[in-house]
């Protein structure tokens, strides 16, 4: 194993744990949390609202959603605090500005797997297990699209909080807003058709479907929205890490 990556895993395990020191339930609000807003979801939307036009149990659709943009949320919340945090580290070790991010991204995106087991247990009591061809098809690409797209824009909000600190303190309210923008709590076959393709295109959107179609058997994303989905998943990606490589020095000197 290189040095390198002995000091990522090194850097995440320690990032996960400085979060969830001092606390009761540690790393399981990373499950708790998306849970109970699951709940609140489902009380307003199936008996207040009296929303239907989902596959599969409400309780169990929103839950999928909202693990998966709270883990994305948490990834570029942490992203954007890692570099003052790290401070002392980058200007004390020869340790790249993009080892000290992905690290906490890392960290704050592992907590979020706790609940797959939680999930796939409710889901095989409630429906059934689910098909592991769809697993095995849907999952990675999922996965791919949500981490490829975590790391692109905390590595774009990770270099911009450190020059600008309202960065970071609009961060959180800015993606709460933003979770409406993907089919978190409706179904995509809501958003009309004439829209759905640019919709799709946000790749926490066409991630989130593709979780849904993997767990719960949910319509499949189109393989055109995918494709237009990775190519925005990639293009972030590339931006931040030229962004946080070509700011790197100037970074340790303000942070």
């Amino acid at each position: 194993m290189s040095e390198r990556l002995r000091l990522l895993i090194r850097l995440t395990l320690d990032d996960r744990a400085a979060r969830t020191r001092s606390t009761l339930l540690g790393p399981y609000w990373a499950v708790l949390l998306p849970l109970v807003e699951s709940g609140l979801f489902t009380l307003v939307f199936v008996v207040v609202v009296g929303v239907r036009a989902v596959p599969g149990p409400y309780l169990l659709f929103v839950y999928i959603g909202t693990l998966a943009w709270r883990t994305f949320a948490r990834g570029v919340g942490a992203a954007a605090t890692s570099l003052p945090r790290a401070a002392r580290l980058l200007q004390q070790m020869p340790v790249g500005a993009n080892v000290v991010v992905t690290a906490a991204v890392a960290g704050a995106m592992l907590d979020g797997l706790l609940g797959v087991p939680l999930l796939v247990a409710v889901i095989a009591v409630w429906r059934g297990l689910p098909s592991l061809g769809a697993i095995a098809l849907w999952l990675p690409v999922a996965l791919a699209l949500q981490i490829s797209v975590t790391l692109g824009l905390g590595y774009v909000v990770a270099t911009a909080n450190v020059f600008y600190r309202d960065v970071g303190l609009a961060l959180g309210p800015v993606l709460n807003i933003l979770m409406f923008a993907a089919p978190v709590v409706y179904s995509t076959s809501l958003v009309p058709v004439s829209l759905r393709s640019l919709f799709l295109a946000n790749p926490m959107a066409a991630a989130i479907d593709s979780y849904r179609a993997g767990l719960l058997g949910a319509v499949a994303v189109p393989w055109a929205s995918l494709a237009a989905a990775a190519a925005v998943a990639a293009v972030s990606l590339v931006v931040g890490v030229g962004a946080l490589r070509y700011l790197d020095p100037r970074l340790r000197e303000v942070v």
